[in-house]
């Protein structure tokens, strides 16, 4: 009865079900018309061949596999890579995969063999390469958040001392994303490594959404007319940025921040423009 009638199955919390001896990922494909699969909260490594039978589930538009999020960095979970078999999802729209920390690429096809992929999140991918994200110019929502991302990488000098101060230094840029200018709607950065904006941004003109919370090393030196220009924003975080230390005088970057985003709130809540910001 399920075979001929399941259309969404989502299991959370069931790493054991999932990684035993019965081969759940290859039963699944019993469930031929299943558009929506969620498995959440992985605990375990999952190979690429171990998922490769999903590939079968061609009526998918919606997968999302996430690994457990732990307090240290040292546990190895989720997926391997991305099996080709995959490409054979032609009408996923939706593809969320989170916390794979043994992930270190996106394939070539995923751009010419998913057309119809809007939504991608790979956010806590932290060994993933950003490259092929060029290529994916039918997205119109992306999510790169706690990826460690950067405006810049530190100079030595600059490395030294954030080491010496018990920081833990970026270790990787944010890529270019103008390619994806023309359809993208809602892009967010949460949670990175940003020290500046990248210069690209206000060339983004279809964002609706821009959330750049919990970047708590950005700084914002100039006015920010290129993004008060943007057209459709709708809504734009910019929540613990520039964070400091307690005291009873902000620092003058941290001021002249807080001037920049106080003349973008003003400028924007005229358009009804929803800022989100915290001091």
């Amino acid at each position: 009865m399920l075979a001929n009638t399941l259309t969404e199955l989502r299991l959370y919390r069931c790493n054991d079900l999932v990684v035993s001896d019965q081969g759940l990922w290859g039963l699944l494909p019993l469930l031929p018309h299943l558009r929506a699969l969620g498995v959440e909260g992985l605990r375990s490594r999952v190979s690429a061949a171990a998922v490769a039978p999903l590939g079968d589930l061609r009526k998918l538009d919606t997968l999302v596999l996430s690994g457990a999020e732990y307090r240290s960095g040292d546990w190895t979970v989720g997926l391997d890579g991305m099996p080709h078999s995959w490409s054979r999802l032609t009408g996923l729209t939706r593809l969320e995969l989170r916390g794979h920390q043994q992930l270190h690429d996106l394939p070539g096809w995923l751009a010419t063999a998913l057309k119809g992929l809007r939504v991608l999140d790979v956010s806590s991918c932290s060994s993933l390469a950003l490259g092929q994200l060029r290529h994916m110019t039918q997205l119109e929502v992306l999510v790169l958040q706690h990826l460690h991302l950067a405006h810049t990488l530190p100079t030595a000098a600059e490395m030294a001392a954030l080491l010496a101060a018990g920081g833990q230094p970026p270790w990787r840029t944010l890529p270019d994303l103008t390619p994806l200018a023309r359809g993208l709607r809602s892009l967010s950065l949460s949670n990175n490594r940003l020290g500046l904006l990248p210069e690209w941004l206000p060339k983004m003109t279809r964002l609706e959404h821009l959330d750049l919370s919990y970047n708590k090393d950005l700084q914002v030196r100039a006015p920010l007319t290129g993004l008060a220009a943007l057209p459709h924003l709708v809504l734009l975080d910019f929540r613990r940025v520039h964070v400091v230390e307690k005291t009873a005088y902000w620092p003058e970057a941290k001021c002249i921040t807080m001037q920049h985003l106080t003349k973008l709130v003003n400028v924007l809540k005229r358009r009804l423009v929803r800022v989100l910001l915290d001091v």
